[in-house]
């Protein structure tokens, strides 16, 4: 079958490249060439957000059987996938779903780009951290589980304006559902409901968490590797042919 891969920002599914990881410094980086070498096997590659909406379509509880569905990923890198009738799109390159540098309402936080307010200077669990003095983004989570006012108040406030970023991005898509993966969002319901209080009364029931909130990151690799293979199973296994 092989080996999944999947990072955050551009990649470039078919050419098995990261184009752009502006975090990790990353331009044009031959992944699946690389880990090809060192492994042996053949290496599928793609975004975080793409693999995840996969994994959503595949084994997940909200998303499965959509005709259409939306995902946003808020980690370190933000980034969008956006499915319907059972396919992720990608569009030329694998650049469906850049939206770091979307304009968010009200976002005041400058971004490396030059501009303030982009979704991935608000949304990102870097700015988090930050704003809480915490190394870590589940250390911000912990500190809000032990009663601490400021890091409840931060990751709240995340809440809300990834909540800004959905009615965003469901104003230009209209899914028929939206999945989130975001730290508080996933690991508190008073996060969800920030994020929820952001959006209408009809849109916001159709928004969910992450269906793996304790394994986003190795479902996400492991779902760009079962994509290929239940797309083409005897294409992957030519030995079973």
């Amino acid at each position: 079958m092989g080996v999944g891969f999947a990072a955050g920002g551009w990649v470039d599914r078919q050419a098995g490249t990261v184009v752009d990881h502006p975090l990790l410094g990353w331009r044009e980086v031959p992944v699946r060439e690389i880990l090809g070498a060192h492994t042996g096997l053949p290496v599928h590659v793609d975004g975080h957000a793409r693999a995840l909406a996969d994994a959503e379509r595949l084994f997940g509880r909200a998303a499965r059987g959509s005709r259409s569905a939306l995902h946003l990923f808020a980690g370190n890198m933000v980034d969008a996938a956006f499915a319907t009738h059972d396919e992720v799109h990608h569009g030329p390159r694998s650049q469906a779903g850049a939206i770091a540098h979307l304009p968010l309402a009200g976002g005041t936080e400058p971004c490396p780009c030059g501009r303030v307010g982009c979704l991935q200077a608000e949304l990102s669990e870097l700015t988090l951290c930050r704003r809480a003095g915490l190394a870590d983004p589940l250390r911000v989570v912990a500190a809000a589980a032990a009663g601490r006012p400021r890091a409840v108040r931060l990751l709240r406030e995340q809440a809300r304006m990834t909540g800004r970023a959905v009615r965003l991005l469901t104003d230009v898509l209209n899914p028929e559902h939206v999945v989130v993966t975001e730290i508080g969002v996933i690991h508190r319901p008073d996060c969800l409901a920030a994020l929820r209080a952001e959006l209408d009364e009809e849109r916001a029931a159709t928004v969910v968490p992450t269906s793996f909130p304790d394994s986003v990151l190795a479902v996400a690799g492991g779902s760009v590797a079962l994509d290929v293979l239940y797309r083409d199973p005897l294409g992957v296994s030519p030995e079973l042919n």
